[in-house]
């Protein structure tokens, strides 16, 4: 009789997983699966972003970022060519920015260079900066055109030290900074690639 229950019971467990599987539970293998798929969109095609700042070569590093992202996830397919895709994801640039970071300024009376004593009066020297960005990103759908997803990406502030000049901490050239900037940005674009990547796959 016991063992009678127990098949009883076993049956109807899998006739609930059964059911839920194909009423669609939301249940998902998170990794594996592709929640685009219902809307036939299983390859994607990643234009290179359209940079809108005044910052040259920063869609290079926001774009090489979307794509390793979205290769590492293997949800969906990279197509090389947009003709192969299902869908194509583009988007637009539209901020860069670099502050000192509030707080971390040195005022300066003066400071001596090989070429004499150069006056610096309460001129504010950042020794910590920040760098920001700010995205608007889309998903379009080849067959007819419309935009299925879409959304804005920024990051809080990506901090870094400025070099010392001079002996003294923050007193960066524009050059040392400039490169340290584009450092940065690799890093924020990190962060924007992966909430670009989870947020289009956790849309339903």
């Amino acid at each position: 009789m016991l063992g009678l229950f127990r098949r009883i019971q076993l049956f109807w467990v899998l006739v609930v997983v059964l059911g839920c599987l194909q009423a669609g539970c939301g249940y998902n293998w998170q990794g594996t699966s592709n929640l685009w798929a219902k809307e036939k969109i299983e390859k994607i095609y990643i234009r290179t972003l359209d940079n809108k700042t005044l910052t040259a070569g920063v869609e290079t590093f926001f774009t090489s970022a979307i794509i390793r992202e979205f290769s590492k996830g293997r949800r969906l397919t990279i197509t090389t060519s947009e003709g192969d895709a299902d869908a194509v994801l583009w988007g637009t640039i539209e901020s860069v920015d670099n502050t000192g970071s509030p707080g971390a300024d040195i005022e300066l009376g003066q400071v001596s260079t090989e070429s004499g004593a150069g006056q610096l009066d309460r001129v504010p020297i950042f020794s910590e900066y920040v760098a920001t960005a700010f995205l608007n990103i889309n998903l379009t759908r080849r067959r007819d055109g419309e935009v299925v997803w879409n959304g804005g990406f920024g990051h809080p502030g990506y901090q870094y030290p400025g070099s010392a000049r001079f002996g003294l901490p923050g007193t960066t050239s524009s050059l040392i900074n400039d490169s340290q900037f584009k450092l940065a940005l690799e890093e924020v674009a990190k962060t924007i690639a992966t909430d670009v990547h989870d947020t289009l796959l956790e849309r339903f």
